[in-house]
């Protein structure tokens, strides 16, 4: 994977989880069905974030030896 594209998604991932949460958990009272389908997406979030990063940091760290 690119250097660039790792970083991009490394930073970016952390506001938009925390922007997901706060915009979908507003309209939980509407569709009950709606805190699973957050809680579903946010650990493919997370998911995402943790690979990346660790292939981000995976590439910094063989560059730096």
């Amino acid at each position: 994977m690119s250097k660039n594209l790792a970083t991009l998604l490394w930073y970016l991932c952390f506001p938009m989880v925390i922007t997901l949460i706060f915009f979908l958990n507003n309209f939980s009272k509407f569709i009950p069905e709606l805190p699973t389908i957050i809680n579903i997406v946010i650990a493919i979030l997370i998911l995402l974030l943790y690979v990346f990063g660790y292939e981000f940091f995976d590439e910094v760290k063989k560059q730096s030896r």
